[in-house]
Order: structure tokens, then sequence, then C-alpha cells
């Protein structure tokens, strides 16, 4: 099933200074038979008892640890994994902002290239900024995919946050649930400022095609 970490703040000897650490390989054994629990040895548990998963998750007399083997999106913190989502968050994230430089440098040579041919040819002023649209368009929707590909890691390190914090008692921010409402979704930059650009560049066409004079 994976190994696990398991950390507790004490230890066997009550000394205050360090906390016991275990890492513990878990195993599903499959049975033929139902094993008569009466027979099961007594030495090191003084009490045992058959659950179902759903009735394991739900009691309170069953430690956390333990309900950590039967959670199906339980994550155990394997570096390795780790790692490779962190780098597979990072590169999708390091891409998108990539894409944004791009867009923005697309809008303003766009800008600087339609007013300088304006009174000229305001159809090529015209043509440029269409131009600009389309591109802008393309860019928005690679933007919003790298996003998607970006965020499909979050649940997973919500994941690791919840066993950190359970195990280590550190409170690490949720990716996912604290930030603020704003950003949740790339409210801000999908829906605002794209939308925003390309309507901008829409109103241009317009202007440069119809009345030049008012941006001469």
């Amino acid at each position: 099933m994976g190994f696990y970490e398991h950390v507790h703040p004490d230890n066997f000897s009550d000394d205050t200074s360090f906390c016991t650490y275990f890492v513990v390989l878990a195993f599903e054994i499959r049975l033929k038979k139902t094993i008569n629990i009466k027979d099961l040895p007594n030495t090191y548990h003084s009490e045992w008892k058959w659950f179902d998963i759903e009735g394991l998750l739900e009691s309170n007399e069953v430690h956390e640890f333990v309900k950590d083997f039967f959670r199906k999106s339980s994550v155990p913190i394997e570096p390795i994994y780790y790692n490779s989502r962190m780098a597979n968050y990072i590169h999708f994230d390091q891409q998108m902002w990539s894409r944004i430089k791009t867009l923005l440098i697309i809008e303003g040579a766009s800008l600087t290239a339609g007013y300088h041919f304006l009174g000229l040819k305001n159809s090529i002023s015209s043509l440029i900024m269409i131009i600009s649209i389309v591109l802008l368009l393309i860019i928005w929707a690679l933007i919003k995919r790298d996003k998607e590909n970006r965020d499909n890691n979050l649940l997973f390190f919500d994941e690791v946050r919840y066993r950190v914090n359970l195990h280590y008692a550190i409170q690490l921010p949720s990716l996912l649930y604290d930030a603020p409402k704003w950003r949740k979704g790339g409210i801000l930059l999908n829906c605002i400022v794209i939308p925003g650009l390309i309507i901008t560049n829409f109103i241009l066409i317009y202007i440069f095609y119809k009345y030049p004079c008012l941006i001469k």
C-alpha cells in the first residue's frame, strides 16, 4: 500500500526534548476465511475489533494514522513523487506567465504598429488589430490550458498539507482553499484583463477605420 510517516509528540521515556518517529510499511492481506478475533494475541493490543472502511473512517476509536491507510485520497509523503508533482506545477506556472508576457508584447506591438500606419492606410491599422485579436485568443486558450494543467496538482498538495499538519503539528496554508477569492480560478486574468484587451482592440479597429482623426 505504500509507506507512511507517523510522528508522535511524546516518547517511551517521557523526555520532552524529542518525539517518536515511525516509518510504517503498510500491507494489504486478503484472508481466505474469517478470523475469530478472540484467537488473536493480546500481548500488544488489549482488544481487537472488525470495521468496514466507512465505519472505520467515522469512528472516534480509530487513530488518524490508521485512517490514513484507508482514505482513498491518502497520499504517502514520498519525496520523489512530491518533487515530480512540484516540478510539474512550476513548469506550467512559469509557462503560463511566459505566455502572459508574450501576450502583452503582442498587444504593445500591435498598438504601436496600428498607430504608425494610421493616416497612411487606415485599413492596415485595422488589419493589424484584427491579427492581434486572433493571436490574443490563441494565447488566451493556451494560458487557460496551462492554468488547468498547473492546478491539477493542487488537490495533491493540499492532501500533503493535511498530512504534514496532522503529523508534525505545522499549520501550512492551503493552496486550494486559502487563496483570495479574486485569485481563485484566475478571475482577474481570464475574466477581466484579457477579455478587456480583446474588447479594446475591437473598439480600436472601428475607430482606426471609421474615425482615425480621433486618435491623430
